[in-house]
């Protein structure tokens, strides 16, 4: 009896501290997973982005799917003007990772984590597209491949490639660049500039009889959400002062001595 006396008081103290640690460790995580939520879902600085993009992912992928894929081909190609000859055939350029090198420096001298994370997404684009492209559908033919000799427009000295057509790489690099840009200034003006050239990108390799319709639209999908996530996590992971601030130049000069 002397023994449960005591042993009484003591265990309702434990399970009092016990609930008590319970208590504040559920509320800790609570607000850890209500300010996430606001943090993620709620911000409205993204949501322009979001849905403007979303709404050409939705139209590229609609259109792939609504009708088979040469059809899709010979629908864009059949729009064939030569001032669009003129426009597609440069444009298309843009789609070139090369191009994207001046904006890493740009984004360098604002916050030298944007340039890495910026030349983070292109690394990890790069290994998706030669995933898909080299192991999982190595033997993805492109459209030329299967359309009859002057069936489709061709432009005189456009060399157009035979074989790796899925997904296509110019709509990865494109799309995953010009959205990281827009989240990163959020400007309404500049996010419609930047998804209009992604558009044009994504339909001259359908133009010019490079891609199919669904290579566009994955490659387009695959480079967003490649650059969303990566941007994301450079936002949020904790970073070192140096790379959340412009980098400091400092210019020596001679001195002359007379």
């Amino acid at each position: 009896m002397k023994g449960s006396t005591v042993c009484e008081p003591i265990c309702t103290s434990n399970t009092l501290n016990l609930n008590s640690n319970l208590q504040r460790t559920s509320t800790i995580m609570r607000q850890f997973i209500i300010s996430k939520r606001l943090h993620f879902g709620s911000d409205k600085e993204y949501n322009f982005v979001y849905s403007s993009f979303g709404v050409i992912h939705v139209l590229f992928t609609t259109l792939s799917l609504s009708m088979a894929p040469l059809d899709g081909v010979f629908w864009v190609n059949g729009l064939n003007t030569e001032f669009l000859d003129f426009v597609f055939q440069r444009i298309t350029y843009f789609g070139n990772g090369v191009f994207m090198i001046p904006f890493l420096v740009i984004l360098y001298l604002r916050k030298i984590y944007l340039s890495i994370a910026l030349a983070t997404s292109g690394l990890v684009q790069g290994c998706v597209v030669i995933l898909f492209k080299q192991i999982l559908f190595p033997f993805s033919d492109r459209p030329i491949t299967k359309i009859k000799a002057g069936a489709a427009h061709l432009i005189p000295g456009l060399n157009i490639h035979h074989s790796n057509s899925f997904p296509s790489g110019h709509a990865v690099t494109v799309f995953g660049f010009c959205i990281f840009l827009a989240l990163c200034y959020k400007n309404k003006l500049l996010t419609c500039m930047l998804l209009l050239l992604a558009t044009l990108v994504g339909i001259s390799r359908v133009y010019l009889l490079q891609h199919y319709l669904m290579d566009v639209a994955v490659g387009a999908l695959i480079g967003s959400l490649t650059s969303v996530v990566v941007f994301h996590v450079f936002e949020k992971v904790n970073k070192p002062s140096w790379m959340t601030t412009a980098p400091r130049f400092k210019l020596h000069l001679p001195l002359n001595h007379e």
